[in-house]
């Protein structure tokens, strides 16, 4: 809607028939999703993560709360359903009773906890999980949740902005794999990471060099910029679950710009009795 605005200048557009197919059928794909939950009695326009097994309330809560301290949620989730002396995070320690209250926490998480009851059962290391709702993970969210808004409320800069900058590099320079992995996946991990990379970076330089070259249209390429900024803010500081998965649209669509920067360096390369391209 808003390439298109600034593309033609007039809301006209909006009522042409194209325009209005597109709408119609993207109202029947996607609002077919909330009017289903709707006539089961609660509107959710995206997904909802709380269950009752691996997302119980308990590790919901240690999500949320680890997100508030740092970029990553291991290696606190592995050591945790191990049993193995958790590392929290410096910031993690705002009053002196903070260090026996996270033991503690990490001790019910491991053992009485229904959430990481059923993530211990699939990583094999308990024959069953917890099916029933118990007063052990109802304790265990409700501290989480204190933690959580202490954060907040007394390590606001932390919260705010060291976090989410944390995210944000994350976001842009991810180059490795969670958990042990064998030296070949390492080294193809990282080059597919950092082959993502250069090319975000060649796209935000491209679309820099397409205002004066003018080879793509400009204002579609406006439109990948404020997608591409709003997109990454909104997770990074916002949602702050980082998965590579989540930028592949901003990815894709920065591919697009990136030609120009290709193109650039291939035609300048060129010999000056060579056709450019």
């Amino acid at each position: 809607m808003f390439y298109l605005w600034k593309k033609h200048k007039t809301i006209s557009i909006y009522f042409s028939k194209p325009i209005i197919y597109f709408f119609i059928f993207f109202g029947i794909t996607y609002g077919s999703w909330p009017a289903r939950n709707l006539m089961y009695g609660k509107f959710i326009p995206a997904e909802e993560l709380q269950n009752d097994k691996h997302f119980s309330a308990d590790f919901i809560a240690y999500m949320f709360y680890i997100w508030s301290v740092k970029t990553d949620h291991n290696p606190q989730f592995d050591q945790i359903i191990h049993g193995q002396p958790v590392e929290w995070p410096k910031a993690s320690y705002l009053h002196p009773g903070d260090s026996a209250t996270l033991a503690e926490l990490a001790i019910k998480c491991n053992t009485c906890g229904r959430g990481f009851s059923h993530f211990k059962a699939s990583a094999g290391l308990i024959p069953q999980p917890i099916f029933d709702d118990n007063q052990c993970t109802k304790e265990i969210a409700e501290t989480f949740n204190r933690l959580r808004k202490e954060q907040i409320k007394e390590n606001p800069l932390h919260y705010y902005l060291i976090v989410p900058l944390g995210n944000l590099q994350k976001a842009l320079f991810k180059s490795s794999l969670y958990g042990q992995k064998s030296k070949i996946v390492v080294i193809v991990s990282t080059l597919l990471f950092s082959f993502r990379t250069l090319f975000i970076i060649l796209g935000l330089i491209g679309i820099w060099i397409n205002r004066k070259a003018k080879l793509i249209d400009q204002q579609f390429l406006q439109l990948i910029f404020v997608y591409f900024l709003l997109w990454y803010l909104v997770l990074t500081f916002g949602y702050r679950n980082i998965e590579v998965r989540y930028f592949l649209m901003n990815d894709l669509l920065l591919l697009i710009p990136s030609s120009i920067v290709i193109l650039n360096f291939f035609t300048k390369s060129k010999p000056n009795n060579q056709p450019s391209i």
